[in-house]
């Protein structure tokens, strides 16, 4: 049956070849919020093998997958068409190049990924060098790891495995399962498709979880988007991070939001003291710009080109 329905996909023009690969790619989007249908990424990932397998050359399979991406792509990353609409009038224009562009950019590790599989010359390399692209996409360029196919299973079975084997080991797990399905016998067929449905489809049971007499406290200084680098304004909100910190009794943790501080961190020495003071012997946490790395008695930074985790 699968062999006869790739019959009649090869068979189809061009151009409706590509539409469908871009159709089975958006299908996996259904599995992301905020749609949440899981159990469309086990398609997703088989139409991934089905397609693949039908390839002719490794050019024909990248080709094949970017548009397979760029389908899976487009439909989860609608989300980032969303700060243009703060001023439509303004920035709304470019919403639809951001989601286009970015969506056909990222695809390409996809392509890649089903490029070399092909010039292996088997879909069972796919299993390998899909989650070596998802790898690949999470770390190139400081990497872009949203709308990752694991990240669709947090609220099923299957999610529960991100505990042990993180999205990466879930991924490869998911691939030789999609592999399974289309390229091996009959009735392992069967099974590894219930099997399958069964993770992706079961909610994880709800349960009881026992709270600790531990505080982690969350701050933040409400800091208007206008507002928050104007330098005039830098001391009102330090302080209300320094107010908060030190309001009510001693928490066991406390946490600043992304870039709180209008600061580079070689710079906020002062404040990370005052910090500390506030805080009564709790640790403080947050992140913030650096233009090096750093390690001295009051604050370790873990550092990235540009951002930096502050433990305080």
């Amino acid at each position: 049956m699968i062999q006869s329905f790739r019959a009649k996909i090869a068979r189809l023009p061009r151009t409706l070849q590509m539409c469908v690969a871009l159709l089975c790619g958006a299908i996996g989007g259904l599995a992301q919020e905020p749609y949440s249908i899981p159990g469309t990424l086990l398609v997703c990932l088989c139409a991934g093998f089905f397609l693949h397998a039908g390839t002719k050359n490794h050019w024909h399979a990248a080709r094949t997958g970017w548009l397979f991406g760029t389908g899976y792509f487009l439909l989860c990353l609608t989300w980032i068409t969303e700060p243009f609409m703060v001023d439509a009038a303004r920035h709304g224009w470019m919403a639809p190049f951001a989601l286009v562009l970015l969506s056909a950019g990222l695809a390409l590790f996809w392509a890649a990924a089903f490029g070399v599989a092909r010039a292996f010359g088997s879909s069972w390399a796919l299993v390998l060098t899909w989650p070596l692209a998802e790898i690949s996409r999470a770390y190139i360029f400081t990497g872009f790891p949203w709308a990752m196919p694991p990240q669709a299973t947090v609220d099923v079975v299957a999610g529960q495995a991100l505990a042990w084997v993180g999205p990466h080991g879930l991924m490869l797990g998911l691939c030789f399962a999609a592999w399974g399905i289309i390229c091996v016998g009959h009735w392992a067929r069967w099974g590894l498709l219930a099997a399958s449905l069964g993770v992706l489809i079961a909610p994880v049971p709800n349960t009881d979880i026992a709270l600790t007499d531990h505080t982690v406290r969350l701050v933040q200084p409400n800091a208007p988007q206008h507002e928050k680098w104007d330098a005039d304004k830098f001391p009102v909100f330090t302080n209300r991070l320094l107010d908060a910190t030190a309001a009510g009794g001693a928490p066991d943790l406390v946490i600043w939001p992304e870039t709180a501080l209008p600061y580079l961190a070689r710079h906020a020495g002062p404040v990370f003291a005052a910090a500390a003071e506030r805080a009564r012997g709790a640790p403080v946490v947050t992140v913030c710009s650096v233009t090096r790395t750093a390690n001295t008695s009051t604050v370790w930074w873990l550092c990235k080109p540009r951002n930096c985790i502050a433990y305080i």
